[in-house]
């Protein structure tokens, strides 16, 4: 009997797995650091440093959990079924191993900065406005935005 293993996914793969190039967005956690000139400030630059990673760390999560609740509509997608998990080139598998992963690395970065007080309501925010908000978008706007954006809308009215 002949065994086939499933390729190994490297790095850039794992990369492109949990978006990092959209991490981007996350530096804006800087922005208060440096419109009030305090970004010297060791304390203040590191716990931002460690914002910057937490909100990236569980963004990617998110991306992971998106493109496996995803996987079939993906895979007959033009573009979307490049994508790793789409394509076969990392395992369902890894994704759902990595994903509790991200998430505790990114609640324990947090939950070091953010005090008692704030850090339930930040906690609450940020699962909303990422686990909830995308699916109900969805479910609302299903069949009045297209699936994807380079096809135009269908027409209606009548002809």
């Amino acid at each position: 009997m002949m065994v086939v293993e499933a390729p190994r996914a490297g790095l850039r793969t794992w990369a492109k797995a949990l978006r990092v190039h959209q991490w981007l967005k996350n530096l804006l956690v800087f922005v208060p650091l440096l419109a009030s000139g305090r970004f010297r400030d060791a304390q203040l630059t590191g716990d931002a440093t460690l914002a910057f990673v937490s909100f990236s760390l569980f963004a990617s999560a998110v991306y992971l959990v998106n493109d496996m609740v995803d996987l079939q509509s993906d895979r007959l997608h033009q573009t979307k079924r490049n994508r790793p998990f789409a394509s076969g080139a990392l395992p369902v598998a890894a994704g759902v191993a990595a994903t509790p992963i991200l998430i505790m690395a990114s609640i324990g970065l947090a939950r070091g900065i953010f005090d008692d007080q704030v850090f339930p309501s930040l906690l609450l925010a940020i699962l909303v406005s990422t686990l909830v908000t995308p699916p109900l978008v969805r479910l609302v706007f299903r069949g009045v935005i297209p699936e994807d954006s380079a096809e135009p809308a269908p027409a209606t009215g009548s002809s």
